[in-house]
């Protein structure tokens, strides 16, 4: 649960108010554990099902709407720069040994 306190998603506050750990949140609605942090990250918006599913068992505590108003204010700390977007790996070129020459090919020097 300790993960969950540095979210500030309505999901977020309402497993940290019921102690609710993301496994057992993840099995009620049916989703991944995976899936479950992501929605209380705020980094993922869910399934018109799988809102309805968080809406019937948090009893309209967290509806729908609350996913669409997390990711609105993830997307503007991204903008303001508060949140460093991920950058794309760069991938290193791997060094080649040099190709030695065919001693058959090599060219009379006489």
């Amino acid at each position: 649960m300790s993960n969950l306190k540095c979210s500030d998603t309505a999901l977020a506050r309402w497993l940290i108010e019921r102690a609710m750990s993301l496994t057992a949140f993840a099995r009620e609605v049916g989703i991944t554990v995976s899936a479950a942090s992501r929605l209380t990250g705020g980094s993922r918006l869910p399934s018109v099902e799988v809102a309805v599913r968080i809406q019937q068992l948090t009893e309209g505590q967290v509806s729908p709407d609350s996913f669409v108003e997390a990711r609105r204010a993830q997307n503007e700390k991204m903008a303001n720069g508060a949140v460093r977007a991920a950058e794309p790996v760069q991938r290193r070129k791997l060094l080649k040994s040099p190709r030695r020459k065919d001693p058959r090919q090599a060219t009379p020097t006489a």
